[in-house]
């Protein structure tokens, strides 16, 4: 009579943290070419369920008026 084991799900969990010297998208600094802080989060279970979330600060220009 053989025993078998309970099998074990794992998820793995990453995340990362960047200091970055301007946050630029599209050609545009987003944060008036200063510094920006940067952090990401991933969740990953074996099952293939996944979920990550990604952030930055920002600091725009005032409003010129060009959506009125």
């Amino acid at each position: 009579m053989a025993a078998t084991l309970p099998s074990v799900a794992t998820a793995q969990v990453t995340g990362s943290v960047a200091l970055t010297s301007d946050y630029v998208w599209r050609g545009s600094s987003q944060t008036r070419e200063k510094p920006a802080i940067q952090g990401s989060f991933k969740y990953a279970h074996d099952s293939g369920l996944y979920a990550s979330v990604w952030g930055s600060n920002v600091k725009f220009k005032p409003d010129n008026g060009a959506f009125k």
